[in-house]
């Protein structure tokens, strides 16, 4: 019982903490080293069924289309792990617009790109 209040307090203070940061380009909560917080994240879901659909490929081709358009540092794809959603597979998040698409492919991909990064962006507009 001990350990779980030390770790509840633990818990209380980091998340708190975190709320407190003014949102900047970068972070330096708990770390000697700063990092780049990107403006926008587009997150592949890369678990067994995702991957064997294209989840992996299509992680490539979003950040082939990153490079391309001059974003890197600004836009960044995170592979994750099972999204739990596999009858949808391969599925794709865009942050910030909470943008959730199943089934993706190259095409939609594009289409999902330009709508949600390129067009929400300021130095594409």
């Amino acid at each position: 019982m001990f350990r779980f209040r030390i770790y509840t307090m633990w818990f209380t203070k980091l998340f708190s903490r975190n709320q407190a940061f003014p949102p900047e380009t970068t972070v330096k909560p708990y770390m000697s080293k700063s990092f780049p917080i990107p403006d926008k994240v587009i997150y592949v879901c890369t678990g067994s069924k995702c991957k064997k659909k294209g989840g992996k490929e299509l992680g490539k081709f979003f950040r082939e289309m990153i490079k391309e358009a001059g974003l890197k540092g600004q836009v960044e794809v995170v592979k994750t792990d099972c999204t739990d959603r596999c009858d949808f597979a391969p599925v794709v998040c865009m942050q910030p617009d909470n943008a959730w698409m199943p089934q993706m492919n190259e095409a939609k991909a594009l289409e999902a790109f330009q709508e949600h990064i390129l067009r929400a962006s300021p130095d594409h507009r």
